[in-house]
């Protein structure tokens, strides 16, 4: 069974190489995706809650990919209560979680890396 933040790297991953293979795109954005370029949060900015799976999976990469790694969290599977006092604990380790950032990653990881 493959991770699905291993599959959302897959298709990032590919969708970059789609756009940098086509010219046209690749010179100039058409002003439908320079207006989501534009709404979507920055490097290091936090993704806003209901902004998607994709943007979740992102933000865990962000914050958690640093230190863990995938095998981690699929290793040590949680409900929310779990990844809640996980995350938690990760914070006052010096992981920077921002309080608007934590449902999002709690959310995502209890359902992606939850007990079943």
């Amino acid at each position: 069974m493959k991770s699905p933040l291993l599959l959302l790297i897959a298709a990032v991953v590919l969708s970059l190489l789609v756009f940098v293979s086509d010219p046209g795109r690749a010179a100039g954005l058409g002003s439908g995706a320079q207006e989501a370029a534009a709404s979507a949060p920055a490097a290091g900015q936090s993704a806003p809650a209901g902004s998607g799976d994709a943007a979740a999976g992102q933000l865990v990469l962000e914050r958690c990919g640093g230190c863990h790694s995938l095998d981690t969290l699929r290793d040590h599977p949680q409900d929310e209560a779990g990844w809640t006092q996980t995350v938690a604990q990760m914070e006052r380790m010096g992981a920077a979680v921002s309080p608007a950032e934590e449902p999002v990653i709690v959310e995502y990881l209890a359902r992606h890396f939850g007990k079943h």
